[in-house]
């Protein structure tokens, strides 16, 4: 039984980290050519082709050219290069020769810039040299066998130069974040690239996307549209297309990975090169076994002026849409309601004149929540009339007072009534309905 377990321990852990080579020996340098489904293994005088579909291994002679000193390995529409990290040197690898087909020379000014393919070109952007740093994209012309700088850039702002970064490409976009910058006082001083940047080749457009945190020091491998960086606690994959960075934990080869040869991802799977007690070897590990168990996902980058935009939408507009809206209720309510002016009262578009004493009787009942009879009768009466005759004025302008109001707010209610003094029932005390008047002038 024991041996039993044993066997299927070691079926399924070779199953999961299948060894492709054992020991790379002396190799210079490999490239993938994802083209032809190739692992080029290049040594001293020769390759080998490791087929990543059999896993057969070819041995080819090499003739020409030794340009594995600072170069990197690139296909483009099939055809395979080396170019110079810092420099502008270009080789190509025809047949059983490499030989050098560039225009150019190895002027170090662009040590540390980014690599990549668009469109069928070469490109390069950034790069250190000369206490400087390019923050500029170039291309290498078929034609001219020269390096040519783009310079269809259209948007207003661009990013400092950086060199020792990392791309993310995305159709007919590229991402550029990590790496360093140079202090523009202090040109002997870099200081760490914190910035995410976006660009688009189409409309030749540059777009500040945030800054990120700072990302540890690791083994770095490009998969699908992302990053994954295994550091020293745990694999960090970064998704700058969907601003997030998720943890996990460390697999079993992970933290062996060689920082000398950059592992891949390649159909569905990890090639890794493992280096251990200085023997380097190359193992495939299935997708579904590099990932170890997810620690936590949070945003990679963050953008303030997007976070004021945030704090904008979802925030102040509201809170002026409710202020607006606040104003409007006010603003509705006092056009719902008699404005009272010096000749007359307004309601809404209409207007109603009335006399000056007919005015201070309203303002008398609006000013008191009671108001007693003889207080309107003294502002009606005339000397040359009896008490009784003076009554009557009063009681007539009550009703004048009352009919016009009615007719303008077109209620049937009486707006000023009357009741009896609760001490007196001989004296009348009359109030006015005062939600129908804007209590403000």
């Amino acid at each position: 039984m024991r041996l039993l377990f044993l066997f299927l321990f070691i079926s399924l852990g070779s199953y999961s980290q299948k060894i492709i080579i054992d020991d790379l020996g002396d190799v210079n340098s490999v490239g993938l050519d994802s083209i032809h489904n190739e692992l080029l293994l290049f040594y001293d005088g020769y390759y080998e082709k490791l087929n990543l579909t059999t896993f057969e291994k070819e041995r080819f002679k090499l003739y020409g050219v030794n340009p594995f000193d600072r170069t990197n390995f690139l296909v483009v529409d099939s055809l395979q290069y080396f170019v110079s990290e810092g420099g502008g040197l270009v080789y190509q690898i025809k047949n059983d020769t490499i030989k050098r087909i560039d225009n150019s020379f190895d002027h170090r000014m662009q040590t540390g810039s980014t690599l990549f393919s668009h469109n069928s070109k070469i490109y390069k952007y950034g790069g250190y040299g000369f206490w400087s740093v390019r923050n500029f994209f170039i291309y290498f012309d078929k034609l001219t066998k020269e390096w040519e700088i783009d310079e269809l850039i259209s948007s207003k702002e661009i990013p400092q130069g950086t060199y020792g970064g990392f791309d993310i490409q995305t159709n007919n976009e590229i991402y550029l974040f990590d790496g360093f910058k140079i202090d523009p006082f202090k040109r002997l001083e870099r200081i760490l690239n914190d910035e995410v940047w976006k660009y688009n080749f189409k409309s030749h457009e540059w777009k500040y996307l945030g800054k990120n945190a700072p990302i540890e020091k690791g083994v770095k491998i490009k998969y699908k549209n992302k990053l994954l960086n295994a550091g020293l606690s745990n694999i960090a994959e970064i998704d700058v297309t969907g601003n997030k960075i998720t943890f996990y934990e460390h697999n079993l080869i992970s933290p062996k990975l060689s920082s000398d040869f950059d592992s891949f991802y390649f159909n569905n799977k990890f090639y890794c090169f493992i280096k251990k007690r200085g023997k380097v070897s190359l193992k495939l590990m299935e997708e579904k076994d590099f990932f170890g168990r997810k620690i936590s996902t949070s945003i990679f980058y963050k953008n303030y002026t997007y976070l004021a935009y945030l704090i904008l939408v979802y925030f102040l507009i509201p809170l002026i849409v409710l202020i607006l809206l606040w104003y409007g209720i006010k603003h509705h309510k006092k056009n719902s309601k008699i404005v009272l002016l010096e000749n007359g009262l307004r309601f809404k578009n209409k207007f109603t004149e009335f006399d000056a004493e007919s005015m201070k009787i309203i303002k008398t009942l609006l000013s008191e929540e009671e108001v007693y009879s003889n207080k309107i009768l003294k502002i009606v009466e005339k000397e040359q009339y009896s008490p009784a005759h003076n009554e009557r004025i009063k009681v007539q302008k009550l009703n004048d007072i009352n009919l016009k109001i009615k007719a303008l707010l077109g209620i049937n209610e009486e707006i000023i009534q009357s009741v009896k003094s609760k001490l007196d029932k001989r004296i009348k005390i009359y109030m006015i309905s005062r939600e129908y008047f804007n209590a403000k002038r």
